[in-house]
């Protein structure tokens, strides 16, 4: 009996934005993998559709094991005056988006905001904090940064303490996230849990974790214009809204989920 557990296929979708030969290795061992399984797991609804999708994987051979946070991951947070001091935030409303450079998480398309949406966007006060480390498009993100004189308004600190992450989202006007391919979408359920809104793309999982307690958008200027607005007036809703969502993802749910999981494969049920 062999679980196999599958947290994204973004290399079919997005090769290339895989490096040669570690493409050449999935393209490999994924399928036979697959095939030789007794039992799939995913994280998302969306990722087990994919797979039944990519190489005709019944869907009874699937079953779902979300992500889940532990109950203690808000308990250290750093204060808001002591984050604005040590990243120059300044007085002004911030933004932040937790995620490594790589291409897919699409840095540059907020960038872009910055120069073309206008209104709430173009508030020279604005801040928006890339937290995250260093990926593969990391260049390409400082080179935009220089080339459009936005350095003010971006913050670009790295990868960043629990503590320091923590106060970040809880103060923040708004957690974005525009990233083409999730195969779950944890830092969204994060900011939940810390009470920021969530704006995020319509993309791969994010529509079905997030369901109604974020925004939940199409990635064009249009679409993402008139969104920092749109929190501010619903801030109260939407916190209130995340924070139920995120107790759909605990630590606890998702070992129940796995369990269960293997008792189906031992069982050899379907």
């Amino acid at each position: 009996t062999t679980l196999l557990t599958i947290h994204d296929i973004q290399w079919i979708d997005y090769p290339h934005y895989v490096a040669p030969v570690k493409l050449r290795y999935l393209q490999r061992v994924v399928p036979s993998s697959v095939r030789r399984a007794s039992r799939i797991t995913a994280p998302s609804r969306f990722v087990a559709d994919s797979l039944t999708q990519a190489f005709g994987t019944t869907t009874k051979r699937i079953g779902i094991v979300r992500h889940g946070l532990e109950n203690d991951i808000s308990a250290s947070v750093t204060d808001e005056t002591a984050l604005r001091a040590k990243f120059s935030l300044g007085d002004g409303p911030v933004l932040v988006f937790p995620a490594i450079t790589h291409p897919h998480k699409n840095h540059l398309f907020l960038l872009q905001l910055l120069l073309n949406a206008g209104g709430a966007w173009a508030d020279p006060s604005l801040r928006i904090v890339f937290a995250g480390s260093e990926g593969s498009h990391h260049e390409d993100v400082v080179a935009f940064v220089a080339k459009h004189d936005l350095s003010s308004q971006v913050v670009m600190p790295g990868r960043v303490s629990h503590e320091d992450r923590n106060g970040l989202l809880k103060m923040a006007d708004a957690m974005v996230f525009p990233s083409e391919y999730e195969g779950f979408g944890a830092p969204v359920i994060e900011a939940m849990r810390m009470g920021a809104p969530v704006i995020c793309s319509n993309q791969a999982s994010l529509p079905g974790v997030v369901g109604d307690a974020g925004l939940v958008l199409p990635l064009t200027t249009d679409a993402w214009a008139p969104a920092l607005d749109a929190v501010r007036a619903r801030r109260s809703e939407l916190v209130a809204l995340g924070h139920s969502r995120s107790q759909l993802f605990t630590a606890a749910l998702s070992a129940t989920d796995l369990v269960e999981q293997y008792r189906i494969a031992l069982d050899g049920r379907q």
